[in-house]
């Protein structure tokens, strides 16, 4: 019997149907090649309960569409350059690490969502975008330091609670709302790049956030009312040339201290909080 089963119209593997149920298997490679049939993508739920401690992705495997490891009991997964990775596609598995393929621009809507086992992301240097819930309730990842996002959508990184490490690089140009909501563990938090705004949810429920630093090269930056709600903020540090846009207390919380280079257009935000030149 075949273990791979394949869809030889749309060279798509659509099972992996290994003969014992419940199987704990040590090592797996999803070869391109398959006794002369080739596999170009991985179906929706491919890989079902069979337990896979290490499963590798063959070099020309093209695709991972739409929930390929949803709930599957693959535990480290190996994937290769040029593949694409499509939404949700590992969400709720049992994943616990993973390593994507180093030319990898973009993490999709949920690809990582609930996977709460996972504790490691391997060769994520290229990442630019990070979709809407791209890693939440990932539990166990404790920190993450990427180098060139530009962009963070909506709840990237909701329920986090164990992330305690963030670094999203230089070149941040969007954020999007509850990004860091429930991230109780993470206690200093850096953005960096050109964006002009903050969304209104942005660091809603960031419990755990006490030291925000804002750095943009934008001539502005809008700080909406209730920005700040729910978190434990104590200071936040204005690095650049631009204005702080607030156009109420609300903003920012009461007593939070504010660290700005003398005379940089933050300094006036010292007429309303405590203000350190740095």
């Amino acid at each position: 019997m075949d273990d791979f089963i394949i869809d030889e119209t749309t060279n798509t593997l659509v099972k992996y149907d290994f003969p014992f149920t419940n199987a704990h298997l040590g090592y797996l490679l999803v070869p391109h090649c398959y006794y002369g049939k080739h596999i170009d993508s991985i179906a929706p739920y491919c890989f079902g309960q069979v337990q896979i401690e290490t499963l590798v992705v063959g070099e020309g495997i093209k695709e991972l569409q739409f929930r390929a490891f949803e709930g599957s009991h693959c535990y480290n997964v190996e994937l290769p350059n040029g593949i694409k990775i499509n939404e949700y596609c590992f969400f709720n598995s049992r994943l616990q690490e993973v390593t994507l393929p180093n030319d990898l621009t973009t993490i999709k809507a949920s690809t990582f969502s609930r996977c709460k086992k996972l504790r490691s992301i391997k060769d994520y240097a290229a990442i630019e975008t990070i979709g809407y819930q791209a890693f939440a309730f990932c539990h166990q990842l404790k920190e993450l330091h990427f180098e060139s996002l530009t962009s963070v959508d909506d709840a990237a990184f909701f329920g986090c609670t164990g992330l305690r490490a963030l670094t999203l690089g230089n070149n941040i140009e969007h954020l999007g709302r509850d990004i860091f909501y429930g991230c109780d563990d993470l206690q200093d938090v850096t953005l960096t790049g050109s964006f002009d705004k903050l969304e209104a949810d942005t660091f809603v429920e960031a419990r755990g956030i006490k030291r925000l630093t804002l750095s943009t090269s934008a001539d502005s930056l809008y700080i909406p009312p209730h920005c700040f709600d729910g978190t434990c903020l104590e200071e936040i540090t204005f690095l650049g040339e631009y204005k702080p846009i607030i156009k109420e207390r609300s903003c920012l919380p009461d007593n939070v201290l504010i660290r700005t280079p003398f005379c940089s257009p933050a300094m006036e935000l010292g007429y309303y909080y405590p203000l350190k030149a740095i």
